[in-house]
């Protein structure tokens, strides 16, 4: 099913027993580039990015639970290397053996675990602030395995808030964990809400908002990084989320190998006025790599 919108293409992919919404841009006959969104956003984060982008087919994804894709099965909790093989199996369902791979945040997590588990499949890793996963020590996997099953019990009683109007809903993601303007925020929103009575609410699966049922540890993270083949380019927002993070001020050995190109903005510089300044970095970057 596909339908020409704003420039891009919109088409479903069946992959793990889920459907998956996914906009494209860009010619064809291009190597393909997955991109991936953050935590609660959806494909329409590189709504602004894409088009700026050069010599690939872009394909963002909605994530499982986000956007217009499917939500995982009653019972079932979302764990970030799910999306892993989401993404492998729907690169399978196209017939795609190599691709590269942009991720935002917690795509930029999803996509260097793809690049450190799978490093013969990805030609090429662009990361927009997010690299690391949150990690915990393995002291506490106890305790964050009994939240996150605590969680999985209580979230059907929780009820999602409805909005009078659209705008409605795009003020209330402006002021969301990240801040957004509301040229920012428009097309997120407009892509992620749906109508239901007496107005609009979000389509997201409310067990996304719960604790992961494990976290990585620190040496675990760090051995999917140390896998990383691929050339790859991480755009650290100066006013992002990991720049300051303890991970980065214990990993500079390790990202050495990487070209880090700290951008002025803040954690979502992609939707926001730098954007052309993103797309610089990374068509840069790409051409640098060919």
């Amino acid at each position: 099913m596909m339908h020409s919108t704003s420039g891009f293409d919109e088409f479903e992919v069946e992959a793990n027993g889920l459907c998956f919404s996914i906009c494209g841009w860009g010619d064809q006959d291009q190597p393909v580039l997955f991109a991936l969104h953050g935590w609660l956003d959806n494909a329409a984060s590189f709504h602004f990015l894409a088009p700026l982008l050069k010599h690939y087919r872009i394909l963002a994804l909605d994530l499982a639970g986000h956007g217009r894709s499917d939500h995982r099965p009653v019972g079932v909790a979302y764990n970030i290397w799910d999306n892993v093989a989401d993404v492998l199996a729907i690169a399978d369902a196209l017939s795609i053996n190599k691709f590269s791979l942009l991720g935002h945040s917690m795509g930029g997590v999803i996509s260097m675990l793809i690049a450190g588990s799978f490093p013969q499949r990805v030609e090429r890793l662009l990361l927009i602030d997010g690299i690391w996963p949150m990690v915990t020590s393995s002291s506490d996997s106890p305790e964050q395995l009994a939240k996150a099953i605590t969680g999985m019990q209580s979230v059907t009683q929780k009820r999602k808030t409805v909005y009078a109007t659209v705008d409605e809903a795009i003020e209330a993601r402006m002021k969301g964990l990240n801040p957004l303007s509301f040229d920012a925020a428009k097309p997120l929103t407009k892509r992620g809400v749906e109508t239901v009575d007496g107005g609009f609410q979000w389509r997201s699966d409310l067990r996304l908002r719960l604790p992961s049922m494990m976290r990585l540890t620190w040496n675990q993270a760090r051995a999917f990084v140390a896998n990383i083949v691929a050339p790859t380019c991480l755009i650290l927002a100066e006013d992002g989320i990991y720049l300051s993070r303890e991970e980065f001020a214990r990993s500079r050995e390790l990202l050495q190998r990487f070209s880090l190109c700290p951008v002025a903005g803040g954690h979502h510089l992609h939707m926001e006025a730098e954007v052309t300044e993103v797309a610089n970095v990374l068509n840069q970057f790409i051409e640098r790599a060919e």
